[in-house]
Formats: C-alpha cells, structure tokens, sequence
C-alpha cells in the first residue's frame, strides 16, 4: 500500500501543471490502495472529499506554485489527517508481519 501511495504523490509531484485531471489520477490511485487495504470505505470517500474541497479552495491563491498549494493543504488537513496516516502506517505494518 505504502508503495502504490508514494507513486501515486510522485506522479503528482513530477505533474507540469498541477490540475483536476492530475488531482483525480492521484486519488484514485491513493484511495484504490486505501480501500485494497481494508481501509473503512467511509474514512477513504471522507478523505477523497476533504483533499477535492481543500484543492479547490486552493485555486483561490492562482498566483501560489504547486509545491505552495500542496504545502498549504497539507497544512489545513491538520492533525486529524496525521493520526489517520499514522494509524494507516500501523494497520500495514502490523498486516506485513
């Protein structure tokens, strides 16, 4: 899972431009490896919602690069999404045993 979500950032990352079309690529590549995780489909259509909401609201600042809106959304997710990455990474780890 880890890998097919590290790709799936890279590929946007690596983007020219950072669009919808690049935006929807990576979360469905990041939610397919959520949800063949046995992620709760719920927590990975909340995520799917709140990154498109946040992407949005970030395309107010036009003027900002695409390492800055990342960075920025990054930041607005907050340390919900922290405790989910990280309760992510101790589901995988304790599944590769």
């Amino acid at each position: 899972m880890g890998q097919k979500i590290s790709q799936a950032l890279a590929f946007m990352n690596n983007a020219e431009t950072l669009d919808e079309k690049v935006l929807d690529a990576c979360l469905k590549e990041v939610c397919t490896a959520l949800l063949q995780a046995d992620v709760n489909a719920k927590l990975v259509f909340g995520l799917r919602t709140n990154v498109k909401t946040r992407a949005a609201n970030a395309d107010k600042g036009a003027g900002l690069n695409k390492r800055k809106i990342i960075e920025k959304a990054r930041a607005r997710t907050g340390a919900a999404t922290a405790r989910q990455v990280a309760a992510l990474r101790a589901t995988c780890s304790m599944g590769s045993e």
